[in-house]
């Protein structure tokens, strides 16, 4: 069982300010769990869970020097940060990712203000599905470790380098680099997406959910592109004016992809 020292500092790590004074976060349930035992370069700490998860995949645990802690149902309710907790937590060192500057090949997403975590997360996982290079986010978006953000990414933050700058700066500098690289902007009022190619190595500005783009990053965009509505003019009321960001994000790394292998 956890002693009362473990459960009150695993509790702590539900805080930002203890997970940037510990250095560690907490990821929770079965499949999250099971990829972090499985990723390269990942550190875990402590693993805490119930018999039935530990008599199933405890040999997991070996790999990484780890004794399993067993809890029952209560004890996991005391410690998670999830409103139903699922057999297994884990208390893992920050991921820490290089940001060179220098772009790697291929589509990055830069982030601009992301505030909802599971926005943050959903377009990690998306990142990981259509293999995009690396997420960037602006210094004001969400923290990558929040709990929920973890869970959003259903283990994908395990595998996709995600990092945190002023991303004016960013695209300046890759920009003295290499000026032919385009800065697609996520609008409401630009070209069609569709009829826009997105070569093999580009940029896509991704704003807030409730402002957009910032002025500063949109005097660098080079290309602004806009979802179009295929929507009838009568329905056109009822409809959300933007799609979610997340949503957004689909349908721009999916648009990338469409013929490159």
């Amino acid at each position: 069982m956890l002693t009362v020292a473990q459960k009150k500092y695993i509790r702590s790590l539900h805080l930002k300010k203890f997970r940037q004074q510990h250095g560690f976060f907490i990821a929770e349930g079965p499949h999250l769990v099971e990829q972090a035992l499985h990723a390269q370069n990942v550190d875990i700490e402590l693993i805490t869970g119930t018999n039935e998860w530990i008599n199933q995949n405890g040999h997991l645990c070996s790999t990484h020097n780890l004794t399993p802690i067993v809890v029952n149902e209560k004890e996991l309710i005391q410690v998670s940060a999830q409103t139903q907790p699922n057999q297994v937590l884990a208390v893992i060192r920050n991921i820490s990712w290089n940001l060179t500057c220098i772009k790697s090949e291929g589509l990055t997403l830069l982030l601009d203000d992301i505030v909802d975590p599971g926005n943050l997360g959903t377009i990690i996982r998306l990142a990981d599905w259509f293999g995009v290079s690396e997420v960037v986010c602006s210094n004001n978006s969400v923290e990558l470790f929040n709990p929920k953000t973890v869970q959003a990414t259903m283990g994908s933050v395990f595998r996709v380098p995600v990092t945190y700058c002023n991303l004016v700066d960013y695209i300046n500098t890759i920009l003295v680099d290499d000026s032919q690289i385009p800065v697609v902007g996520a609008m409401m009022n630009g070209e069609n997406l569709f009829a826009t190619d997105l070569p093999r190595n580009c940029m896509v500005i991704l704003g807030n959910e409730s402002r957009g783009i910032s002025e500063e990053l949109a005097e660098l965009i080079t290309h602004r592109t806009t979802i179009p509505f295929f929507g009838s003019a009568a329905k056109a009321a009822q409809t959300a004016e933007s799609l979610n960001v997340a949503m957004a994000a689909t349908v721009y790394c999916s648009h990338y992809r469409n013929g490159k292998p």
